[in-house]
């Protein structure tokens, strides 16, 4: 009975850890790492037994316990080189001391630290090692999980209980092996020291629940200076391993409001819809041709005149949260193009130190700068709020952009960095895409006509805590806007060997015949995607379904590809890959169950054989009588051996049919040799020794699973005249 309870306080100690991280909910997938406690719970029963080398064992859990980390965080199913490339890729990001950005490095990292955690636990106790070395790594890992998610104490509390329980039994253990090693005799007593073990439980977790009010200033103070700089580098660490993790909302951060700046020099996070204002962001007047007023379409010829957008900020480096740039330098403009269009702003709304000016500024007004990353011109710095710009406007036509070749400069090789945490499948989509386009143009439109498949919305939930943006707009989200669009668009452009950038700013506006200027509001503000054609510069391009395609003289056929289809290709595979790791988990979690089981009879068979014979074969004996209950014989206490053994092969003989007299004779001549040997061994003046003892082994072995079988073979057998008597006893009058 004990042997229970202890087993139950072990398996619950060791579930108080992955069940604290399920109720914090920052680790992805946290719902498969009860599969995984319990499977390493089983893997420390199996390996306990097993008379190997410590080396050995290490080695074979070791392996075990990544190769179900690995499957858990998803590796296995993206093969072996990919599975390689992407741990590589973790590694390069951690060596650079750069934060990982990736849900599934969090997967693997907490799914191995569940499975060594239950393992040493299991393994501990059952190979009898103190309780405190067996739970020692639960515990810690359970403090550090209640402390920076703030969640309750309770479950330190409740390990604590446990702990202090298993050390008092560990305690009594050993004092009972002492005892036996010395022959003394001791009476049963374990109501005594599990009150004892409960008590001092209560005691310790009282005390640690009122230590803190009675802790002096000075000693906090003291603790903090000592351990400052080592936790310091822990949390650096684990905030570098564990960046993909799912941060939980704090007291602090439930009444903060949402993330947003209109000024960002060098961070653009998305996740937060533009605030779309109707109110007068700014006047901008162009030397460009008017447009024609709505009355006059029709009737004269509109001239061929694209309008531009207003350019704030472009950004290079892509994190999977948002994008941001290096560190800006603030520097005279300098430009060889040809000016061909003269902008004049005027500011109505506070604007910072951003000012706007279209496609590649040339000159601007005393005052202004140009901000720069490197050579490359970002956006333009200064406080005035009237100012006038020139710009040369890229006006290529489409044979042009197609003859451009497919081969840079190494100047804008960042404008294809793309973090290693990018999800494969996106990679996979945007290759599916342009597949047959031959040139960086053709991969441009296809990829520009397949976002506007998608959705325009505003009312979108934020993009979960760990999720790459980018992956989560094409595959879950239910729409999005222009940050979503133009992000998208630009790391599927990289992602197929196209460099491309984000730009932010407005678009054009309403033109006021009035004041012949166009009317910016607030609802103009906008994101872009730009690409790089060697040889022409930066063309903008639109693959935000709100809003017009930038026309030019031919387009591109349409693609056959849209974002529904291939969401449910991919909810396809998902699906099936789930599937997979399912039936991966729950095959090996079945071979370690019955691993384990089978360990624990052996080992058990083996205590019983270390048994001196007047010990083991009364033991072998008390299980024959227990087959024969099985077997359907009655049971009295009063019975000898050989008139329970009469009754056991009468039993046999009642549940076997032709096919099992061997087996039935072979059980009963070994029912009668452990009976025999029994009586010997309880009547006789001649202790039995180790040959009689081997003998009453030999003869269970060759009964238990014979035995086991003849009785199955029988209830089912009997089966068909039970359900009949059944019938006739519900038909007699006055049956029930």
């Amino acid at each position: 009975m004990m042997q229970r309870a202890v087993a139950i306080i072990i398996v619950v100690c060791v579930l108080l850890l992955p069940l604290s991280i399920l109720d914090a909910q920052w680790a992805p997938r946290a719902e498969t790492l009860l599969f995984v406690c319990g499977l390493s719970l089983a893997s420390g029963l199996l390996i306990a037994p097993l008379r190997w080398p410590r080396a050995a064992r290490w080695l074979l859990i070791t392996l075990a316990g990544l190769l179900l980390a690995a499957s858990n965080a998803g590796l296995i199913r993206l093969g072996m080189q990919a599975a390689f490339a992407r741990v590589l890729a973790w590694a390069s990001e951690l060596r650079a001391s750069r934060i990982v950005q990736d849900p599934d490095l969090v997967t693997f990292w907490v799914t191995l630290l569940i499975w060594w955690t239950g393992y040493s636990a299991a393994h501990g106790v059952a190979s009898q090692k103190p309780a405190l070395n067996a739970l020692l790594p639960t515990l810690i890992a359970l403090t550090v999980n209640s402390i920076y998610t703030q969640r309750s104490s309770l479950y330190i509390i409740a390990e604590l209980s446990g702990l202090t329980i298993l050390m008092v039994w560990t305690t009594n253990i050993k004092r009972q092996a002492q005892w036996n090693t010395r022959g003394l005799d001791y009476p049963d007593t374990w109501p005594e020291w599990i009150g004892s073990g409960a008590f001092i439980a209560i005691a310790v977790c009282g005390v640690a629940w009122l230590f803190p009010p009675l802790t002096s200033k000075s000693t906090v103070e003291w603790l903090k200076d000592t351990f400052n700089p080592t936790t310091s580098e822990v949390r650096k660490v684990a905030q570098q391993m564990l960046g993909g993790a799912t941060p939980i909302p704090l007291p602090s951060d439930l009444t903060a409001g949402p993330r947003g700046n209109t000024s960002l020099p060098t961070s653009r996070l998305i996740g937060n819809p533009p605030e779309l204002a109707h109110q007068v962001v700014m006047w901008v007047w162009t030397d460009q041709p008017p447009p024609l007023p709505d009355e006059a379409r029709g009737h004269i010829p509109e001239p061929e005149v694209r309008r531009p957008y207003w350019r704030g900020l472009t950004y290079s480096t892509y994190t999977g949260r948002g994008w941001s740039n290096g560190s800006p330098i603030t520097r005279p403009l300098s430009s060889t193009l040809v000016a061909n269009l003269t902008q004049r702003f005027d500011l109505i709304a506070d604007h910072g130190d951003t000012v706007f000016a279209a496609n590649q500024p040339m000159s601007i007004t005393a005052g202004l700068a140009g901000l720069y990353v490197g050579t490359d011109l970002i956006g333009l710095r200064g406080t005035l709020s009237q100012y006038t710009v020139t710009s040369h406007l890229i006006e290529a036509d489409e044979d042009t952009l197609r003859r451009t070749p497919f081969t840079y400069t190494l100047d804008i090789t960042p404008y294809l960095q793309l973090p290693a945490t990018l999800p494969e499948r996106v990679r996979d989509v945007a290759g599916q895409i342009t597949q047959d386009a031959a040139t960086p143009y053709d991969k441009a439109v296809r990829l520009e006509a397949y976002l506007r498949t998608y959705s325009y919305t505003l009312d979108l939930p934020p993009v979960p805590e760990g999720r790459d943006v980018v992956d989560y707009f094409l595959f879950d989200a239910p729409g999005g806007y222009c940050d979503y669009y133009a992000s998208a668009m630009v790391v599927m452009l990289r992602a197929v060997g196209v460099p491309a950038r984000l730009a932010t700013g407005y678009v054009t506006g309403v033109y006021d015949f009035q004041r012949d200027e166009y009317r910016v509001v607030g609802a103009n503000a906008h994101s872009w995607p730009e690409v790089y054609f060697e040889g022409v510069g930066w063309v903008e391009f639109e693959p935000t379904a709100s809003q017009p395609v930038l026309t030019r003289e031919q387009r591109a056929p349409p693609i056959s590809l849209s974002g529904e289809l291939v969401r449910a290709t991919e909810v396809e595979r998902e699906r099936r890959a789930v599937l997979t790791r399912d039936i991966v988990l729950a095959v090996s979690g079945l071979a370690l169950l019955t691993g384990a089981l089978a360990a624990f009879w052996i080992r058990r068979e083996r205590r019983l054989l270390a048994l001196p014979a007047d010990q083991a074969i009364p033991l072998l004996y008390q299980r024959l009588r227990r087959r024969g209950k099985w077997l359907g014989v009655t049971i009295h206490s009063s019975d000898t051996p050989d008139e329970f053994v009469t009754a056991f092969n009468r039993a046999v003989e009642a549940c076997v049919a032709t096919r099992w007299q061997t087996s039935a004779a072979i059980a009963q001549t070994c029912a009668a040799r452990i009976g025999e040997l029994y009586r010997r061994a309880s009547y006789s003046t001649t202790a039995p020794g180790a040959n009689e003892a081997r003998q009453a082994w030999s003869a269970w072995r060759a009964l238990s699973l014979r035995s086991f079988w003849i009785g199955w073979w029988g209830k089912l057998a009997s089966l068909p005249r039970r359900f009949t008597q059944k019938i006739v006893f519900l038909r007699v009058p006055g049956g029930s």
